[in-house]
């Protein structure tokens, strides 16, 4: 009888299926950390998301500047891309994707970017002199320097006017 007590308590032993959720993935493609982005610009930021266990009309991703949310949770397009666009402000260098599945289980990934102020072009009249004499018979020759810290010379565009001739 001990023997049979032993088997019977032998198959008496429950078994549990354990199920398993692992987490979902984001990488950003469209930065990497360092890269330099304007602010105050609207700027496009795209991810591929991942999950071993749903598919990727189940996810959705979040991405945030800093501790402001720039675009709330939405899923991504049917090759798993989740894209955002969004102001930067300065001081937001840390730009930050959260996928979650229907488990809510997230994973992250985040790039630091190079903020840079934009500031205006600038203009300077050289020709002709404030303190010059000048006829209203005579050709008078204008001329000036133009600039910019962020865009190059060539990528500029100016135009004279004066309230006298216009434009």
């Amino acid at each position: 009888i001990p023997s049979l007590l032993l088997l019977l308590a032998a198959c008496r032993t429950e078994e549990t299926v354990k199920v398993f959720n692992n987490n979902p993935e984001a990488t950003i493609t469209s930065h990497e950390d360092g890269d330099v982005v304007l602010a105050d610009e609207v700027i496009s930021f795209r991810a591929t998301l991942t999950d071993d266990n749903d598919g990727v009309g189940e996810l959705e991703a979040q991405w945030t500047a800093g501790d402001r949310v720039i675009c709330s949770f939405t899923p991504p397009d049917g090759d798993g891309v989740s894209t955002c666009e969004a102001t930067i402000n300065d001081g937001e260098i840390d730009i930050q994707v959260e996928v979650r599945d229907p488990k809510n289980a997230t994973g992250t990934d985040s790039v630091t970017l190079e903020v840079i102020v934009s500031e205006p072009p600038t203009a300077e009249i050289t020709s002709p002199e404030q303190s010059g004499s000048y006829y209203n018979d005579q050709l008078i020759l204008f001329s000036g320097v133009i600039g910019d810290l962020e865009d190059d010379v060539a990528d500029l565009t100016y135009r004279w006017e004066s309230n006298q001739d216009g434009v």
